[in-house]
């Protein structure tokens, strides 16, 4: 899951004004929730997608204890 880096756009020196990063149009946003308190207790965080459907790749990789509903 992801795609989180950074990014240098290379151009040729005479080329002045903004630039465009391009990426591919298949990335989605989700939205995570954790709970930690300050005794150190946490909760297994909640994944929420977008989309009525799981597509099983968005579940390659992560820790065999989450569960899916």
């Amino acid at each position: 899951m992801g795609l989180t880096a950074t990014a240098r756009v290379i151009s040729r020196s005479e080329f002045y004004g903004r630039r465009a990063l391009l990426q591919p149009g298949n990335r989605e946003w989700v939205t995570v929730i954790e709970c930690t308190n300050a005794a150190g207790w946490t909760l297994p965080p909640c994944v929420i997608f977008k989309g009525k459907v799981f597509i099983e790749s968005w579940f390659e990789g992560l820790p065999e204890d989450w569960r899916f509903e």
